[in-house]
Parts: C-alpha cells; structure tokens; sequence
C-alpha cells in the first residue's frame, strides 16, 4: 500500500537513519532509492535549514506534526519545494515509538500560482485605484467624504468626481454587474468611455444617453453592463441636476430632512437608444446629499439578514446633522456593526457631499 501510494512517504528509523521511501518520493524528488535510502536523516542541511529535524525529534518523543507551505530545497538534486508534511511515530505493541512515517505533498504548483494570483490582483487593485478620484480637497463651496470599500482586493464599484466649470462640479457613481476581477475588468472599460464623454459638456440626461449609446455600441458582445447616477452640484445657482442608470435611489437631506431622489432610466449598455430623464433640486448651503452604490442595503449579517433600504435610511436619518465627514464615518460604522463577522457580500461606495 505504501510503495503505490499517490503522495510521497519515507519511513525513517529511532536512530533517524531512512529505511525506505516510496515510489512517489522518488518521483517527486527525482531520486532514486540508493540516493537516499540507509542515510541519516539528520545529516542532511535541508533538513537542518528547514527546521524538520526539531520536528523529527519532537515526533519520536511522542508528537504529532502537520505543516504546509515548508520551503525545502534538496542537497542531492538542488531543486526547491514547497511541501505539506504530516509527521506521526510508528509504535511497537508495548507502545514505544520505533520509528516515523514522513507523508508529503508537493504543493509547490499550487503555490507558486497563487502567489503569481496575489501579484496580478495587488497590481489590479493598483490600477483600479488610480482610475479613481483622489484629490478633491480643493473643490470651492462644496465639502466631499468618500469611503470605497471592495468586497475583494478589486471590485465592480467606480466613481469619478471633476470640476466642470468653477463652482460647478460633476460627480459619477457605478456599479458594474459581478464582483471581483470580471466586475473591476468592467470598471475599467467603463472608466475608458466616461473619460471619452468629459470631452463634451452635455446635460446630466444627454451625458447619459450618449454614454449609453456609446457603450453599448462596443461591449454588447460582452453582455455587460452596469448602473450609474450622474449628478450636478452647481455652487453657483445652488442647484442639483441629475439623471440614472438603473441606480438605486440617493439621498438629498435639506434643512435637515431626508429627500429620496431619483429619475427614470435603463442600465447602461443594456439596451440602445434610451431616453433618460432629468431632474433638478434647490440646494442651500448646509444640504448634503449622499450617492452610494447598491452594496451598502445589500449589506448581510452573521444571519444572512440583508441591511435593506429602510434600515440605511433609518442609519441615515439618525446622524442627518452631522457634518458630512463625520455623518459619512458614522454611517459606515452602522453597517460593519450590523455586518457583525459576516463576510462582505457586495462592494461598498458612499459619497457624502456638503454645500458650504
């Protein structure tokens, strides 16, 4: 049974010396029998670097030991390995340890290609993250909170934020269908058309209408699509103007009541030529108005309850008069007490802005 079994096994003597070794240790070591076979265990430096000669030791003294991901590199072939190793004693009838039995896994693949995983997704989340808007201290008469909050290290979730004129300022949220690399592969097309449409000032409905248009046109083969709001703070007139793409409904709070807002519209690049409406509010200075994607009511907990609308709402309405930094980090706070230790189950973007 040992000479055919799929892992590599090597039964190893009291005095250490290595009695016998499998076909699959030969064949994962590229070894031969004579190579190893009758030699002591404990004069190897592989072993010694590795540190499974304490192991061994602690293992004839009676105790058991599994560990993955040792680093081992061979003294006979020079080749590197990174192995799972389950150590146990092979005792006579009285009970005494004669021996042990050494099983190991080459994990070595599997490994190496998460690792070359992890890297690939630092250097998604590295790009994903500079195709957001960083730098909007400097905005004139408006205050402006954000938390971004993959449910991995990439997700589908964007925004975008940009002064259109001096006092007038655009901001764009999105959420792409899916999660994880498919879903920020999306944000990344998405962010490439958006970038196309700063080149032209078109009303908030028309932006969308044509960013639709233009989006469906070059990705309907991909059967891809995602929601958005675009909306309009204008310092000047103090006005909003706004328009959706399938996007939940946001949130306006003036003189401290809680206004739902929202306006007709499709997903974008589900359909073409879609009209898209727009609608316009007065603000004063003190509003704020919230903008977040689908992930925070969408929120579950260790009972698999989701948050809801009117929960968020609830959340929302409880700290409406704080000033937006602060009403943005208590209502975060809110939902990852609620999330208790559940997982995350969607991403999570909240924009906060203030009229100043």
């Amino acid at each position: 049974i040992i000479e055919y079994a799929p892992y590599a096994i090597q039964i190893i003597s009291k005095d250490g010396t290595i009695t016998s070794v499998n076909k699959a240790y030969e064949k994962m070591f590229n070894y031969s029998k004579d190579d190893i076979v009758n030699k002591n265990i404990f004069e190897f430096e592989s072993v010694k670097k590795s540190g499974l000669d304490e192991k061994y030791r602690k293992v004839f003294n009676g105790a058991k030991f599994f560990q993955e991901n040792v680093v081992f590199k061979s003294d006979i072939s020079g080749l590197e390995f990174i192995l799972n190793i389950s150590i146990a004693a092979i005792k006579n009838e009285k009970g005494a340890v004669v021996a042990l039995i050494n099983m190991i896994n080459d994990d070595t693949e599997r490994v190496l290609a998460e690792r070359a995983l992890q890297e690939d997704l630092e250097m998604a989340q590295t790009i994903q993250r500079s195709l957001i808007t960083s730098n909007y201290s400097h905005f004139s008469g408006v205050e402006v909170a954000i938390q971004f909050v993959p449910m991995m290290q990439v997700g589908g979730d964007l925004y975008d934020i940009y002064e259109i004129e001096d006092g007038k300022y655009r901001f764009f949220i999105g959420d792409a269908t899916g999660h994880g690399v498919q879903a920020a592969l999306s944000t990344m097309l998405i962010k490439s058309e958006y970038e196309r449409l700063k080149l032209f000032e078109y009303p908030v409905n028309e932006a969308l209408k044509q960013f639709n248009n233009e989006y469906y046109s070059h990705y309907i083969q991909l059967n891809n699509y995602f929601t958005c709001f675009l909306l309009d703070v204008d310092v000047i007139t103090s006005e909003i103007n706004y328009a959706s793409g399938g996007h939940p409904e946001q949130i306006v709070i003036s003189q401290n009541e809680v206004q739902i807002i929202n306006a007709k519209g499709s997903v974008i690049g589900a359909f073409p030529d879609r009209d898209f409406e727009q609608k316009n509010v007065s603000v004063n200075k003190g509003d704020k108005i919230i903008l977040f994607s689908d992930g925070l009511a969408e929120t579950l907990n260790v009972n698999d309850e989701f948050l809801g609308t009117d929960q968020l709402y609830n959340i929302i309405n409880k700290y409406k008069e704080k000033p937006i930094k602060e009403l943005i980090s208590f209502i975060m706070s809110a939902i990852w007490e609620f999330q208790g230790n559940a997982p995350a189950s969607d991403d999570v973007t909240l924009i906060g802005i203030e009229i100043e």
